[in-house]
């Protein structure tokens, strides 16, 4: 009530405008909540409530010019991806429920996050690291894990110059680099998120120790509902809602959080950003970075086991040198990869090398990876793994020898050893350590695998270097089934000399000082490539095995030789093995050598210093070829080495494409092969039962033995050793199945062999207890052996004959009755064109009747019932069959009692 005397007020009154309320004491109810929530995330400055909804937005502006460098109580925020986004967390309230309608509220969002919040610390991405440097204290923020004693000073190792790779003047001359104040600020980068959406009724829950990243809201509210259709680009308009509080195990339930409300420091300019309370407590060993500063500080100080990298990230920004070597302060597993497998992300480490040093081990994943250090990304680690990882750089992986560790390739890999590169994500060229004289992988000793696993895809290429070396110590490399790997050295003429690895100056794929053993499983392939390209000054070499070597090839083993070796330096033969060598191709594998452009090369293509043994089982592969003019020598054996195969399906090596007559097919060595035939033009021999063959040092046969079942072919393939240009065996034939024995009660020994391939028929033989006494004779076929030049004969008796295909047999061994005991040992071998399958049986197991073929039987019955034969039979046929099937159903379940009664017995 005004007086009408009181003309200043009426007419105040009277005045046509909006009134507006400026309201900055919190007090009990919703309005208090929720600008308390005003004042925590904007720094306190005034929130004006508008009483009239249609009228226009008024705003509390704040100097954007104002400096944020105020301490931070809760959050620490990265500003290299402009400040966006806010995460806000509620605290714990009465058990009590407040319901009280708040006015509208329209708040300023245009100022700067940065230069307001007092509980937000920004840090400079664009601070260079110089060679010594001190990084500032930070608090202690209220919501972030942090390590009580943070390093606030650390010296950078760098070097300019390329130092050798000796263990002291590693660790003397270098120093960890200390890029992060605080152990665990990369968690704060890791859970802040841009443009988050939020749909009504997620709801969020928090523990008591909240996030890194979250700023802490008023202590009086649970729950908060806001309205998103209010919202505009510059303001976060908060409407009438219900304000309810309901504790329970302190978690927070937001039904709706939307802002739009952020400030892009860098151009001052206004975005929208959606804010949301933690969407989800994240897994407290893993962290994301976005910056090289904080990925490194995550590497050497942090404890998060897994890297999520979230940005490409430039090292360099933090030191350009060849070398800076940086200490894992807390050691252990760590994965460092993508954050999105959909999006590799690119780190130019430059020269930083990690140092582990101990058997944890390190995962690379979804990663493009330039390096300049020849220690390696992560140095003597006990484990590696690269998982769709593309390389590019000095040196992969180094390791000392008391370490061992294991390397595993997954996925699709590039690895690639260069002089230089040009960076990625600057343009800039980077000299590497050794100028490209560098292996993919160096084992100094210890025990270690190389395992590249299955179905992955794998190429490893050198500039001037061995690709994967092994100093000493024993090393196994797997390929695992499925697995494609390529292996491309080159060889300038300086390669990295040291640990008396012994390569000289010709660069290997393979090369080892170690006991060595490689494995190449079924349905794998390992390629090796040794061409001589420009700029190249010697064809680099496959395979040096210096110390014992086995070579278990179950896939396939691809070796592509071009150019003419450098046999005069340090047995630059394409593949050298020195000491025991065990050469093995499995069932189903294959080894092949293709040398070309040879030129006049005179030296070996696999040369074996020591007792070595080659190994082909049947339905193996083994194949060498080179072209030339020189007096080359395909395989170069040592003085009891041997080459031994039965029935591969071909072992050929073909000296047709060499023009000089001083070539060599072997040399000091034998081989002996059983189950094979010749090739001649293309038209295969008569099966051979072996052949024999011994050669001295200069290549010559000087003994052999050929056995077949034709005068005539033991005979045209003793005078075929005499060639020079080729030897082109395959296998004899198809291999034969034996199966179904059984013998009878009256002493009848019945089988079924089966076989494909020639026409020739099928013979079966029988010993009992070691000899063939009395057993019937169907028939006999002949065996010719030539014995360098002396061709004998030698007939064979065989108890039962069956056509090409095969089929049953029968062969009564009544005549030996009393020598079949229980425990006789019966021996059975079906042979056709050489090839044999045999069975040894007890007379006991071949008296007991097949319970495995009578229950298929039995289970058969129904669908045999079914059929035609059966219900058109008669009908004593149709009871035969049932009592067949109801006395096999009988005697199945008295074997099965047995077996239980038995097991039941003490």
């Amino acid at each position: 009530m005004v007086s009408k005397k009181n003309i200043k007020m009426i007419e105040e009154k009277s005045r046509d405008e909006k009134q507006r309320f400026s309201i900055r004491k919190l007090s009990v109810g919703a309005a208090s909540v929720l600008i308390g929530l005003a004042f925590t995330v904007y720094g306190g400055q005034t929130v004006q409530a508008d009483t009239t909804e249609a009228s226009q937005v008024t705003t509390a502006q704040e100097n954007n010019e104002e400096t944020g460098n105020e301490k931070s109580e809760n959050t620490v925020l990265d500003n290299s991806n402009d400040i966006e986004n806010s995460a806000t967390t509620a605290s714990k309230t009465p058990s009590s429920s407040v319901e009280e309608k708040a006015p509208s509220i329209t708040i300023d969002a245009s100022s700067s996050l940065k230069n307001k919040n007092d509980n937000i610390e920004v840090k400079d991405d664009n601070a260079k690291v110089n060679k010594t440097m001190q990084s500032s204290s930070v608090d202690k923020a209220n919501n972030v894990t942090s390590n009580e004693k943070t390093e606030s000073q650390q010296a950078v190792n760098t070097k300019e110059d390329n130092p050798t790779k000796s263990e002291d003047t590693k660790k003397v001359n270098s120093t960890a680099i200390n890029v992060g104040s605080n152990e665990n600020t990369e968690v704060a980068s890791a859970q802040q998120t841009n443009n988050f959406e939020v749909d009504k009724g997620t709801t969020f829950a928090t523990n008591e120790k909240t996030e890194a990243n979250s700023t802490n809201v008023s202590e009086n509210v649970d729950s908060i509902e806001v309205p998103s259709n209010k919202l505009t680009t510059d303001t976060l308009n908060i409407s009438k809602k219900t304000v309810s509080a309901n504790v329970t195990n302190a978690v927070y339930t937001m039904k709706t959080v939307t802002s739009n409300a952020a400030n892009d420091v860098n151009k001052n300019k206004l975005r929208s950003t959606t804010m949301i309370l933690a969407a989800e407590v994240e897994d407290p060993n893993a962290v994301t970075v976005s910056d090289a500063k904080g990925f490194i500080n995550a590497i050497q100080n942090g404890t998060a086991t897994t890297i999520n990298v979230a940005k490409d990230l430039n090292l360099a920004e933090q030191t350009d040198k060849e070398y800076t070597e940086i200490t894992i302060k807390n050691k252990r597993n760590i994965v460092i990869q993508s954050d999105n497998p959909e999006e590799k992300r690119t780190i130019d480490f430059s020269g930083y090398s990690f140092d582990m040093d101990t058997q944890n081990s390190v995962t690379f994943k979804d990663l493009n990876i330039y390096a300049r250090s020849y220690w390696g990304l992560v140095y003597n680690a006990g484990g590696y793994t690269f998982d769709n990882v593309n390389f590019t750089g000095s040196q992969l992986i180094y390791t000392k020898p008391w370490i061992n560790s294991t390397l595993t390739f997954k996925n699709n890999i590039t690895a690639n050893s260069v002089s230089s590169y040009v960076g990625p994500l600057d343009g800039k060229t980077r000299d590497t350590q050794q100028n490209g004289g560098q292996q993919i992988l160096q084992f100094e000793g210890g025990t270690n695998q190389i395992i590249f696993d299955e179905n992955s895809n794998v190429t490893l290429t050198t500039e001037d270097a061995n690709a994967l070396e092994i100093d000493g110590g024993t090393a196994t490399i797997d390929v695992k089934d499925g697995a494609n790997v390529a292996i491309n050295p080159h060889s300038k003429g300086n390669p990295e000399h040291r640990n008396g690895i012994g390569t000289g100056d010709v660069a290997r794929a393979i090369a080892a000082n170690a006991k060595m053993t490689i494995n190449i499983d079924p349905n794998s392939t390992l390629t090796i490539n040794t061409e001589k390209v420009d700029g190249d000054k010697d064809v680099a070499g496959a395979l040096y095995l210096n110390s014992e070597a086995a070579l278990n090839v179950n896939g396939k083993l691809v070796i592509n030789s071009n150019g003419t070796p450098s046999a005069n330096k340090s047995n630059g033969v394409p593949v050298y093995i020195n000491g025991s060598a065990k050469i093995n191709v499995g069932n189903g594998g294959s080894f092949s050598l293709d040398a070309t452009n040879l030129g006049n090369y005179s030296s070996s293509l696999i040369s074996i210093n020591g007792k070595g043994t080659v190994k082909l089982d049947p339905h193996s592969s083994f194949k060498i070829s080179g072209d030339g003019t020189g007096n080359v020598t395909a395989i170069n054996l040592s003085s009891g080495s041997t080459f031994t195969s039965d029935q591969p399906d071909s072992f050929t090596i073909d000296l047709s494409a060499n023009t000089s007559t001083g070539k060599s097919l072997i040399k000091n060595g034998a081989i002996n092969f059983t189950r094979v035939k010749t090739v001649t033009d293309g038209s295969e021999s008569q099966p051979l039962g072996k052949i024999d063959v011994t050669y001295d040092r200069n290549g010559n046969a000087t003994s052999y033995i050929i056995t077949a079942q034709d005068e005539n072919t033991v005979k045209q393939v003793g005078e075929g050793l005499a060639n020079k240009n080729l030897i082109d065996l395959v296998k004899a034939g198809e291999d034969v199945t034996l199966s179904n024995l059984h013998l009878s009660k009256n002493n009848v020994l019945t089988g079924t062999v089966a076989s494909s391939g020639s026409n020739n028929p099928i013979y079966v033989t029988v010993t009992v207890g070691g000899v063939s006494t009395n057993v019937p004779v169907a028939g006999n076929y002949t065996v010719y052996t030539n014995t360098k030049g002396t061709v004998t004969s030698n007939n064979i008796a065989y108890a039962a004959q069956t056509a090409s295909t095969g089929g049953n047999f029968s062969i009564d061994l009544s005549k030996l009755a009393s020598k079949l005991t229980d425990d006789t040992q019966v021996k059975v071998t079906a042979t056709k064109d050489f090839v044999e399958a045999t069975q040894i049986e007890s007379v006991a197991a071949l008296r007991a009747l097949n319970t495995t073929t009578l229950q298929e039987l039995v289970d058969a019955a129904p669908a045999e019932e079914a059929k035609p034969s059966y219900y058109n039979a008669t009908a004593e046929a149709q009871k035969a069959y049932t009592d067949a099937i109801s006395t096999g159903k009988l005697f199945l379940l008295i074997q099965i009692i047995t077996i239980k009664l038995t097991l039941m017995m003490p």
